[in-house]
């Protein structure tokens, strides 16, 4: 890094901490900029584990139905049996 590249970015560092307590400064401060395609990538990512979750979440739930199913099944079989 440059020496002027480096000066600037104290520069800028040195100014939040001095107008950190203005709103407007604040709201920047917390919205950090990345590239668009990290952004991107960083949200299809985002997407596919969301689906992951969303796929296994089914199938756990389709199991439990499936063993709420068989149970009240032998219930109604072992009180035929009574």
């Amino acid at each position: 890094m440059r020496t002027r590249e480096r000066d600037a970015m104290n520069y800028n560092e040195a100014l939040k901490e001095k107008y950190a307590h203005f709103p407007q400064v604040k709201r920047i401060a917390r919205h950090r900029q990345v590239p668009r395609h990290v952004y991107y990538a960083r949200k299809e990512i985002r997407t596919i584990k969301d689906s992951q979750k969303r796929k296994y979440a089914k199938t756990s739930a389709l199991i439990l139905y499936d063993l709420i199913r068989l149970s009240s099944m032998y219930s109604l079989l072992i009180r035929d049996l009574w």
